[in-house]
């Protein structure tokens, strides 16, 4: 390994940029580094926030001199030791805890394909290989449990809002819903026992979950219930009369626990488009974003009920992208479709990248430019949670392999830069329509209520 090392970026820089003003946060980026058992990798931890990169022996810079090791910094570096655990706490609890507040959260995975984005996300199903996704949905349930309101009273109106039925209207519509996904999961699968703070026990709940799959710059429903050799259509974006962008006509399922949202989670990835390539034998063809809305209302006078009115109703959404691997076809290899499909997938990724540079320059600037988010729907989706409206939180992926090396110098220093973007702070929006929490959970309320009714005369 060269002695010669240089400093990709001034971390302390982004220090001082990101305490200047109490009303702006910078945009967080962490690091994993797949496991790697072969010789000279290109990666090597320093620290908890620190990751090295070497230049495979024979690689030279433009001059035609060795390439300097450089050394980035990030908020976390996570390597083999830590456990998809560790990754999860340092990642997503924070998020989940802006949920259930009433705030928004983004958090996705980057990186090159084959370097452990999607075993980040989702994993499996035992204890040591969960991933963030199902850890979160767990999490959010043992955090709201006691104040989930029965299906039906909440409903989506399809114009990015939601509204809340009549009890009789939603005791009809819950007779008539049947819940139904295609696929199922592990019944032993591993439950995560978490559970986060802040959630007000004066109100009810309803948790919706959608899933959208973003192939060759079109939006497409994962949970469309069509027939699996048939495309569904593809979907618009929109914004909505408070400028937030949407897809429309997406299904949104209301979910009573979080079983039922991972089996409509692997009902979404038996659509994805996956296709093997050279580099990777699952390689993920497309970006995906499951969603999850929390939907929340006050609660009538001791029932679990929300109380009727439209304007009370507060939404927390968080959303886990994982983002398709960046792609250099000199190594895949690929042609026709595959090469087609790698185009897109590099275009949204270099928009992606354009969009943070433009962000970043703006920030120094009085004169604003212009931020290309519509040039693809994926940067378009992410619009709001960079102007301000939600935590942005970016997983950086990288594998050690020696062959990794171009591509990781590319990923690291975009990422190492994205850290200097700033998003306004969330606000708490939940009201506190009841003081102190309450000694017991609402829910057993409705269910004493019930008991004394049933015994009347």
């Amino acid at each position: 390994m060269s002695t010669n090392r240089k400093r990709a970026h001034t971390p302390g820089e982004r220090g001082k940029l990101k305490h200047k003003r109490s009303d702006k946060e910078t945009l967080e980026v962490v690091c994993r580094l797949t496991p790697y058992n072969g010789n000279n990798p290109c990666l090597t931890l320093v620290d908890e926030n620190t990751v090295e990169c070497s230049p495979p022996s024979g690689v030279l810079n433009r001059n035609g001199q060795p390439n300097a090791d450089k050394v980035y910094e990030f908020g976390r570096v996570f390597d083999e030791t830590d456990t998809q655990k560790d990754v999860f706490e340092r990642c997503s609890v924070d998020l989940i805890e802006h949920l259930v507040t009433g705030k928004n959260a983004l958090l996705f995975t980057y990186g090159v394909t084959g370097s452990g984005k999607t075993y980040t996300m989702t994993g499996s199903s035992s204890r040591n290989e969960c991933g963030i996704l199902p850890r979160t949905l767990d999490t959010i349930f043992n955090s709201i449990q006691h104040n989930v309101v029965d299906k039906c009273a909440f409903y989506s109106t399809g114009k990015n809002a939601f509204d809340i039925r009549s009890k009789r209207e939603a005791n009809d519509e819950n007779r008539r819903f049947r819940f139904n996904a295609e696929a199922e999961i592990d019944e032993d699968r591993y439950i995560e026992s978490r559970k986060v703070d802040g959630f007000n026990e004066d109100y009810a709940c309803a948790l919706f979950v959608s899933y959208v799959e973003i192939y060759n710059n079109y939006c497409y429903d994962l949970l469309d219930n069509g027939p699996l050799d048939q495309n569904p259509p593809s979907l618009d974006v929109h914004m909505d009369v408070n400028q937030m962008v949407y897809v429309g006509k997406l299904r949104e399922v209301e979910v009573s626990n979080a079983d039922e949202a991972l089996k409509l989670l692997a009902q979404g990835d038996n659509r994805r488009r996956v296709c093997d390539t050279l580099l990777n034998k699952e390689s993920s063809r497309s970006h995906s974003v499951f969603t999850m809305r929390l939907v929340m209302a006050p609660c009538e006078e001791d029932v679990l009920y929300p109380v009727q009115d439209a304007s009370r109703i507060v939404v927390g959404q968080l959303s886990l992208v994982d983002l398709a691997g960046s792609e250099r076809a000199k190594r895949t290899l690929n042609t026709g479709d595959r090469l087609n499909e790698a185009a897109k997938i590099n275009q949204s990724l270099m928009t992606l990248r354009q969009c943070f540079e433009k962000l970043r320059k703006n920030q120094r600037r009085a004169l604003q430019e212009s931020v290309p988010y519509r040039d693809t729907k994926l940067t378009y989706l992410f619009k709001n949670f960079f102007e301000g409206t939600g935590k942005v939180r970016m997983i950086i992926c990288a594998n050690p392999r020696p062959d990794d090396y171009e591509e990781n110098i590319n990923v690291l220093s975009f990422a190492e830069e994205s850290q200097s973007v700033q998003t306004a702070k969330g606000i708490d929006r939940l009201e506190n329509v009841g003081g102190s929490r309450p000694p017991v959970p609402r829910k057993f309320y409705a269910g004493w209520n019930y008991e004394v009714d049933r015994c009347r005369p």
